[in-house]
């Protein structure tokens, strides 16, 4: 497991490469100092030849999460609960 400290402006990226063997699952846990919540914005890419076919965004706000994958779907989740004790 790796750690990584990022402030606002910064990001963090995993490049999947084709000629590597990759991970079955990729977990990712966010802890916020503030209590309004956490924003993640990302690409999505196409698997045919990697061009971008839209936006990844996350966003955890005030207890609802909402997932939206390109132009394709947009998911939310109620009564989500950011937790300090993590």
């Amino acid at each position: 497991m790796k750690t990584a400290n990022v402030s606002w402006d910064q990001y963090i990226a995993y490049t999947v490469s084709e000629s590597e063997s990759q991970p079955a699952v990729i977990s990712i846990d966010f802890k916020t100092e503030v209590k309004e919540g956490l924003i993640i914005h990302g690409t999505v890419l196409s698997l045919k030849d990697s061009k971008p076919i839209g936006d990844l965004k996350l966003a955890l706000i005030y207890g609802q999460l909402r997932l939206t994958i390109a132009e394709i779907a947009e998911i939310n989740f109620d009564n989500v609960i950011l937790s300090s004790d993590k």
